[in-house]
């Protein structure tokens, strides 16, 4: 017996209706994947810039720390010597330098050394010369060299006039290269690393007369 057309076009008609049915309920099952990928990916996203956000506050707050310590270290006695052992520490250990040299700007503009470390002490007065030196006198900002081998010259306001200079000729290896946060401590020096060296001077001035 010899099934109809009639009764094949209806099994064919009925076999599309699943079928359709089966395609409509499969795209519903992936919109709905999608959104859910959508909603994790954007809790992953909120995730990651909270733990972005988190961890520049800890840097901050890091940095933060570290520029008072130095203040401390600065202000923490009016003794010339201890004064210069302070900017040491700060260059060292925060600036990253292990060849620099802190010198008086005298009145002429020439550089008389106070302290040298990892150099020769007769770059200091070459120094004086510098394009960077020159500017950062008349401007009382730290200025970048680029004049080998100095690498930065640094003021320090003493008693209302740019009075001393740090200058920096290399950085440590592991250091690699200037970063935004040295820009707080050269105005950390060029403040308080200032006021440390005149109030030195002052209370070596008082203890003579005394």
């Amino acid at each position: 017996m010899h099934n109809s057309p009639t009764g094949a076009v209806d099994v064919l008609a009925v076999r599309t209706l699943e079928q359709d049915r089966r395609n409509e309920m499969l795209s519903w099952q992936i919109a709905g994947l999608s959104q859910r990928l959508s909603t994790q990916q954007a809790a992953l996203s909120d995730a990651q810039a909270a733990a972005h956000r988190s961890t520049d506050l800890q840097q901050q707050n890091t940095l933060l720390a570290k520029l008072c310590v130095a203040c401390d270290l600065l202000h923490g006695s009016p003794r010339m010597a201890d004064v210069l052992s302070a900017i040491q520490d700060v260059v060292i250990n925060l600036i990253g330098s292990e060849e620099f040299a802190v010198a008086d700007v005298d009145a002429d503009g020439s550089l008389t050394p106070l302290l040298v470390f990892g150099v020769d002490e007769a770059r200091v007065a070459d120094a004086a010369r510098s394009l960077a030196v020159v500017d950062a006198i008349r401007t009382g900002e730290a200025r970048l060299a680029e004049e080998v081998p100095l690498l930065a010259a640094l003021p320090m306001s003493t008693g209302g006039r740019m009075g001393a200079m740090v200058l920096i000729y290399g950085l440590l290896p592991q250091k690699g290269g200037w970063v935004p946060f040295d820009d707080d401590l050269f105005s950390l020096l060029r403040l308080h690393g200032g006021a440390a060296l005149h109030t030195a001077r002052l209370h070596a001035l008082l203890a003579g007369n005394g």
